[in-house]
């Protein structure tokens, strides 16, 4: 009876140690704690923009981020002084503003380098001229012998780049003072010309990626630098009435980093011959 006693007290020991050895080896649950942009990023990711961005660009941001900004000192120097002194949410604003000022500048990059690469369907200008016959190849006798040629990949037309642009900024909202402009009657060869204004509404700077005319005819000039919030911008049209007669309906369609990405501004009127 003794004997069992003592057996079942060693039984106990030994689960007692187990427990407590289990209790001490078990991995303690940690809690994520969430990722927050500090002050700190922010001013780093800044001092990099400010070596990338272009001279012109960074007088913008200055402006954005203080009302009266001195013009007496270089640039640089005053904007990390006025960075320094903005609280985290301002701060946060300037930042993406000189975001947006980097993607625009990058925009404008690849579309320049897109747009000479892209070729429309168009009539030869002169119609007698002969286009020379490509010189014949040879064919190998083995056909083992040949090797398959890596296709270049096909480039992309400047709007499909502008739409893929404005697709990825944030999102803000844009306000027109017309949609449509008409220009009455004029005679055939006049030009006429036209400014589309807007404001941007929402709480992101706005950037018009690409403004792609209905044709030829048609010339866009429009403002290449984000739109801070608040702020206007325009769109010029420069329409050529040379060969046309009778009712115009012409449009530009306007990329944008708004819902939807793209609008429609038009403008008609009629050509007489006279």
């Amino acid at each position: 009876m003794k004997m069992l006693k003592n057996l079942s007290i060693c039984l106990l020991l030994v689960l007692v140690a187990q427990f407590g050895f289990a209790q001490e080896t078990a991995p303690k649950a940690t809690k994520d704690k969430p990722t927050t942009i500090t002050k700190k990023t922010m001013l780093k990711e800044m001092k990099r923009l400010m070596k990338v961005l272009p001279q012109e660009s960074l007088v913008e941001v200055l402006e954005f981020a203080k009302v009266n900004p001195d013009r007496s000192t270089k640039v640089q120097k005053e904007l990390k002084g006025v960075l320094k002194e903005l609280s985290g949410e301002t701060l946060k604003e300037v930042l993406n503003f000189a975001q947006a000022k980097e993607v625009a500048m990058s925009a404008s990059e690849s579309l320049a380098e897109a747009a000479p690469n892209w070729k429309d369907e168009e009539k030869p200008a002169n119609p007698n001229t002969t286009v020379s016959k490509p010189a014949q190849l040879s064919l190998p006798s083995n056909p083992n012998s040949f090797t398959e040629e890596k296709k270049e990949e096909p480039k992309k037309h400047p709007a499909q780049v502008a739409r893929e642009l404005a697709e990825s900024l944030p999102k803000t909202d844009i306000e027109f003072d017309e949609e449509i402009y008409d220009f009455g009657q004029i005679k055939q060869g006049d030009v006429v010309e036209h400014t589309f204004k807007f404001r941007n509404v929402g709480s992101a700077p706005l950037s018009l990626t690409y403004v792609k005319p209905s044709c030829g005819c048609t010339a866009p000039k429009w403002s290449k630098e984000p739109v801070a919030p608040g702020k206007t911008g325009e769109i010029q049209i420069k329409f050529n009435s040379a060969h046309k007669k009778g009712p115009q309906n012409k449009s530009v369609t306007i990329f944008l980093n708004a819902e939807p990405v793209t609008k429609i501004l038009r403008f008609k009127g009629e050509v007489v011959v006279e």
